[in-house]
């Protein structure tokens, strides 16, 4: 969410009262969900302006007051608002003021009921039921063996995703980077850019970092740790299959997690149903070895790091000890003044 500071906002607001035509809002459903204390507030208060005696221009646009509303002001602004999974909640609708709204979706209107959450016909799903610790190896092998390229890995954790960006460096033949929010914006938008260019085969992200993120011709999405959670899977599998174009959406999930995956995928409106991906673990058997040495180093890295940590720690904490023991300030030595003579005579 922009603050009101921000230069952007503050020309939208500077052109918005007499020039604005189109509002177009990306991510419809984040600013739906906080009108009054975002950027969209402030954007609506430069909408509506000052008639001149103090009252609002409009505050519902209706065919009533049509007439007056058309006298002051010429032409008012058509807002377009895209998102994965646009609310249908008529309370969150009414404080966005649309005025006769219309929906355009990716489902075609031979395909039944538009339900809450929609999946394009573009979109191939999948599923892989696999151990955890088999994880990194298919992806690794989807990567080298599949030859997927320009794949977008969804985390659950943000130590899961370092972990399995050092782990897929260290097997070797994937170029993978991470999307952290431990690294400045500028960081994340370079490494957004080497994705986007096909410099990375593999951007490993989380699902708040993934949010905004617009890079064309996105083939692959693995959704690496189970969400429950029907609104994250479509945003997750809503990164390919983008403008008419194909994706592939496969979903890694342990035996417990089948059950409650197919309880989120039956909440969606789609072509045709989630299928179970074909590949034998087994026929993985030969990279065990080169996976249990990379598995290796990553732990006596991961140690490393947990030895610096501590011993940095420890540094920290012995200073502030030291520092504490230390007097506040030093008392001086008054010195001893000789009794005058009008003393001594007393």
């Amino acid at each position: 969410m922009r603050q009101i500071d921000d230069p952007v906002l503050m020309r939208t607001l500077f052109y918005a009262e007499d020039c604005m035509r189109y509002l177009v809002i990306d991510e419809a459903d984040r600013v739906m969900d906080s009108v009054d204390k975002s950027w969209m507030y402030q954007v609506e208060l430069a909408l509506r302006g000052n008639n001149g005696g103090g009252d609002p221009v409009w505050d519902t646009l209706t065919i009533a007051n049509l007439e007056k509303h058309r006298e002051l002001r010429p032409s008012f602004p058509q807002k377009l608002l895209f998102s994965a999974t646009l609310s249908q909640n008529p309370t969150k609708l009414e404080e966005m003021g649309l005025f006769y709204p219309r929906l355009f979706t990716s489902v075609g209107a031979d395909q039944g009921f538009i339900g809450k959450y929609s999946i394009p016909a573009e979109l191939k799903e999948y599923s892989l039921e696999c151990n955890l610790e088999f994880k990194p190896l298919v992806v690794y092998a989807l990567v080298t063996r599949y030859s997927w390229s320009r794949v977008i890995c969804f985390v659950g954790e943000r130590e899961s995703g370092r972990r399995l960006c050092q782990l897929l460096t260290k097997l070797g033949n994937v170029r993978a980077g991470e999307l952290s929010s431990l690294l400045p914006k500028k960081s994340r938008s370079a490494m957004v850019k080497c994705f986007a260019d096909g410099e990375l085969d593999v951007l490993v992200t989380s699902d708040v970092m993934a949010r905004g993120i617009d890079v064309l011709d996105v083939k692959y999405v693995i959704c690496y740790d189970f969400s429950p959670h029907a609104k994250t899977y479509v945003h997750r599998v809503g990164r390919t299959a983008r403008a008419g174009q194909s994706g592939t959406a496969l979903s890694l999930l342990s035996e417990h997690e089948v059950g409650r995956f197919e309880s989120v995928t039956a909440q969606l409106d789609r072509c045709s149903p989630v299928k179970p991906f074909d590949l034998n673990l087994e026929s993985l058997s030969d990279l065990e070895d080169r996976y249990r040495d990379a598995l290796l180093s990553l732990r006596k890295g991961v140690q490393a790091e947990d030895t610096a940590k501590l011993s940095a720690k420890k540094s920290a904490k012995s200073r502030i000890q030291k520092r504490m023991m230390l007097p506040t300030s030093s008392k001086k030595k008054r010195k001893k003044t000789k009794p005058t003579a009008r003393s001594a005579k007393s």
